[in-house]
């Protein structure tokens, strides 16, 4: 029979943020001031990766591409990479500073781990000053991981494995059966899978599912049930070994791997 011995959680859209809105409002801010006009569903493509990579993919795409060229009359550079990463740097920091909230279940989740003696990691795609933003408004200790690994703390942000395989680290475990992965992107998904581990996602308050936790409340239940079952669709294309309606749901995960 398996034995969970840990969960690794990401962090926006997963277990704060619903809907990852930070990120996702400071990139569209940031490009808005370069003029360049990106959709909320082009932002939220690359979500996960290292925000570098990410500002790449948009600017790779075929709009963003040919905006820029018509406003600054040459393809963008790494240079322009560059530039736009620490705009975005500065902004993100200005949006995390002001409104971090955990996803409702989480402390109860938390607990419930801790009283099975399952340890709890996590990985962002954050930088370890940016997370702290988050921490610091973060009273209650209980809704903090044992165990955190940013993105600036490894050589390789996702899909890359290295975050999940610096938490499995530090918690000096050796057994990867033992080990499962939380994550709310196809990213989170597939760095799971690259570590070696079992890789579910989240459905609801997930990038993936894409709205604000306004905007998801604001739904009949149909359309809720709708949006709801497009996103899992999207996490079984992805390969998730498994995908919980919510944050709580997670137990019921460990309950039948432990089980089965």
């Amino acid at each position: 029979m398996r034995k969970i011995k840990a969960v690794i959680f990401d962090w926006a859209g997963t277990i704060v943020d619903f809907g990852s809105m930070d990120p996702v409002v400071a990139l569209k801010n940031v490009f808005k001031s370069f003029q360049i006009d990106v959709s909320y569903e082009l932002v939220r493509e690359s979500m996960g990766k290292h925000k570098k990579d990410h500002i790449r993919d948009i600017l790779t795409s075929a709009s963003s591409a040919s905006q820029w060229e018509s406003i600054y009359h040459q393809s963008w550079t790494e240079e322009d990479v560059e530039m736009v990463y620490q705009s975005f740097n500065k902004e993100l920091i200005h949006v995390l500073s002001t409104d971090a909230e955990m996803l409702d279940g989480v402390l109860e989740l938390f607990q419930a781990l801790r009283e099975r003696g399952i340890k709890i990691g996590s990985s962002t795609g954050y930088r370890k000053d940016m997370l702290d933003l988050i921490i610091n408004q973060i009273t209650d200790e209980r809704l903090l991981p044992d165990f955190i690994v940013t993105a600036s703390e490894v050589e390789k942000g996702r899909p890359y494995p290295d975050m999940i395989l610096k938490n499995l680290e530090l918690m000096d475990i050796k057994d990867k059966q033992q080990v499962i992965n939380i994550g709310d992107t196809s990213v989170d998904i597939l760095s799971g899978l690259n570590a070696g581990v079992f890789s579910a996602g989240v459905l609801i308050g997930s990038n993936q599912m894409g709205l604000s936790k306004e905007e998801f409340q604001s739904l009949n239940e149909k359309e809720k049930e709708e949006i709801i079952s497009n996103t899992q669709k999207k996490f079984e294309q992805s390969g998730a070994n498994a995908i919980a309606r919510q944050i709580g749901d997670v137990l019921e995960i460990i309950n039948d791997l432990e089980r089965n």
